[in-house]
């Protein structure tokens, strides 16, 4: 299995001449054991976290990159599923409330784009009041 550029990008770089590897050890000797960096993505992959891609924006490594410390406190991309089903569930709001103006002119629908993002962000501020409301309600 070929290493995907994401990764690729995410590893030190190899220097010209890389030391031998120490007895008993296999694979690259330019970055320390690729398999977790591998697995997380594959994980993110199978549980619809993130696209499979030859190659990834700067906002998938991000997510990535999020994944990789959200794991070290035990919460796995399987754990996202649901984060990314509310988001889509957000956008399907989006979606409803800008529709009527969707189906009128090129204007009405240059509009429907400029108010998406508007909207996106308010129903943003409200999710970040519950979370914020739970958070104080678990720290007590």
């Amino acid at each position: 299995m070929s290493t995907p550029a994401a990764i690729r990008r995410l590893r030190p770089p190899c220097p010209r001449r890389s030391p031998p590897l120490p007895a008993g050890t296999a694979g690259p000797s330019c970055w320390p054991r690729p398999a977790p960096a591998r697995q997380l993505l594959n994980d993110a992959i199978s549980t619809g976290v993130i696209i499979a891609a030859d190659s990834y924006s700067e906002q998938t490594l991000g997510v990535l990159r999020a994944l990789v410390a959200l794991e070290r406190h035990g919460i796995e991309p399987r754990h996202m599923r649901t984060l990314r089903q509310s988001a889509e569930r957000e956008v399907a709001l989006i979606e409803s409330a800008l529709a009527p103006l969707r189906r009128t002119d090129a204007a009405s629908r240059g509009r429907a784009g400029e108010l998406a993002p508007e909207i996106a962000a308010r129903i943003g501020d409200v999710r970040g009041h519950f979370v914020r409301a739970a958070l104080e309600r678990l720290v007590r």
